[in-house]
C-alpha cells in the first residue's frame, strides 16, 4: 500500500504526519521505557536473495576480477565517469 492510501484509509493529513514527526526530528522526545531503537528494520527479516539480474552482476565481476582482460578498465574514477557520462 503507498503511503497516500494509508493516510487516506486512516484519515491521516500532511499536517497531522508533521505533528507527529516533528518531536523526533527535533530530538526532543520522551521514551516510555527508556529504550532506544535506531536502524532499518528491513534487516530484521528473512535472508536477502538476489533476484537473476543481480547473480548475473556478481558473477560478471567476480569472473573480471580472476581474468582483467574481459572488459574495460579504469585507471582512476574520473576517467569511468566521463567514459561512462
Amino acid at each position: 500500500m503507498d503511503i497516500e492510501r494509508f493516510m487516506r484509509k486512516h484519515h491521516v493529513t500532511d499536517e497531522m504526519l508533521d505533528e507527529m514527526a516533528a518531536p523526533f526530528e527535533r530530538g526532543d522526545f520522551e521514551l516510555s521505557d527508556g529504550t532506544m531503537y535506531s536502524g532499518s528494520h528491513l534487516g530484521a527479516g528473512a535472508p536477502k536473495t538476489p533476484n537473476a539480474e543481480t547473480i548475473e552482476a556478481i558473477d560478471e565481476v567476480r569472473r573480471r576480477k580472476q581474468d582483467p582482460s574481459i572488459g574495460k578498465t579504469y585507471d582512476s574514477v574520473e576517467n569511468m565517469m566521463k567514459d561512462l557520462l
